[in-house]
């Protein structure tokens, strides 16, 4: 708000939906983060310059349908995807950029595919955009935020992957950095950390080479399972499951399964079949089979977790360019936004 008000321009990213927590907490004023529709109804009074990142969350579609038409009104374009950006975003007057199809965030980097909006590509057309908008500068706030729903499943090969994707989001902001080192400030941090994730359980090694055999994240590995479910009821078999295992997360075929896991994997199916045993995390459940394949391969790889949900370890703090020096030592997260504001002034 303060650098709206200063008249620089100002935008708002993330993976996952526009008026979720971290990017709501950065135009809305409400007093919990569960009310979507107000929270929407907020980002237009704050009437930033540019939005990006997974849909409107919304218990009816008529509300995000209503909201969009008032941003049509307000003179918001909204594109879909990066090519549709390219095409009919970069004179807008204001922008929203989302995926091509109406979703509440964008798939998990291990789940994309082609066509399919990331958070570099939101970057670039953030920056691009903004840095038009106005000649003293900008604000820009970019989210990797299903880092932490991967998390809260406990799935290593998915948070490593989605930290990877956020990394490619900071390489583009960097290289703008390099343009205008005079002139920028980057910083990057987190809320808090998710699942207690330990890396090097007790043999003080790490296998994750072994997480390149996972090809999708849990959710998706387990819909595939229930999807088999589906078709092929009492018919299906454990051979069946184990070429779904092998497929996707390479168990049997490129990663040995010893047999007391072999015996965890087939109990699981026995579980999966009575539709008993899944596992209900914040934003996913996953069944018994794709639950236990995936504690095993994390297992493989020396991954260990405390929790499906938040924890109290302490986040770090990277910071580059004008004003980065601030950013140093141990202190209370709020003290950041004082910080970067100071940095900025």
């Amino acid at each position: 708000h303060a650098a709206k008000q200063a008249g620089y321009a100002v935008g708002v990213s993330t993976t996952v939906g526009i008026n979720h927590a971290t990017p709501g907490a950065f135009y809305a004023h409400q007093p919990g983060r569960s009310r979507y529709y107000e929270i929407g109804c907020d980002m237009l009074t704050a009437d930033y310059d540019f939005y990006a990142g997974g849909d409107l969350i919304m218990g009816k579609s008529e509300q995000r349908d209503e909201i969009y038409a008032k941003a049509k009104e307000q003179g918001y374009t909204i594109a879909r995807g990066y090519d549709d950006y390219k095409a009919n975003g970069k004179n807008a007057k204001k922008l929203m950029l989302y995926q091509k199809e109406v979703a509440t965030d964008l798939p998990y980097a291990i789940d994309r595919e082609e066509g399919d909006l990331t958070l570099a590509q939101i970057t670039e057309a953030g920056i691009e955009f903004l840095s038009k908008k106005s000649k003293k500068g900008f604000f820009f706030m970019v989210e990797g935020g299903k880092i932490d729903y991967a998390s809260h499943s406990d799935d290593g090969a998915t948070a490593l992957n989605e930290v990877i994707d956020f990394d490619n989001a900071i390489k583009v902001a960097y290289e703008f950095y390099k343009k205008r080192p005079n002139e920028t400030l980057i910083v990057v941090t987190a809320d808090h950390e998710t699942g207690g994730m330990a890396l090097g359980n007790s043999d003080y090694t790490l296998n994750l080479q072994v997480l390149q055999h996972q090809r999708k994240s849990s959710g998706y590995i387990s819909d595939a399972i229930k999807l088999l479910y589906e078709q092929l009821g009492s018919q299906l078999t454990w051979d069946d499951v184990r070429a779904c295992l092998s497929k996707y997360m390479g168990l049997y075929t490129a990663v040995e399964v010893a047999a007391a896991d072999d015996a965890l994997l087939r109990e699981a199916f026995n579980q999966t079949k009575k539709n008993e045993g899944n596992v209900k995390t914040l934003y996913k459940e996953v069944n018994a089979l794709a639950a236990t394949a995936l504690e095993i391969l994390n297992r493989y790889a020396h991954i260990d977790w405390s929790s499906h949900g938040h924890t109290a370890t302490a986040t770090p703090v990277f910071a580059i360019g004008v004003g980065a020096e601030r950013f140093t030592g141990w202190y209370d997260n709020a003290r950041l936004t004082p910080m970067i504001y100071d940095s900025t002034r």
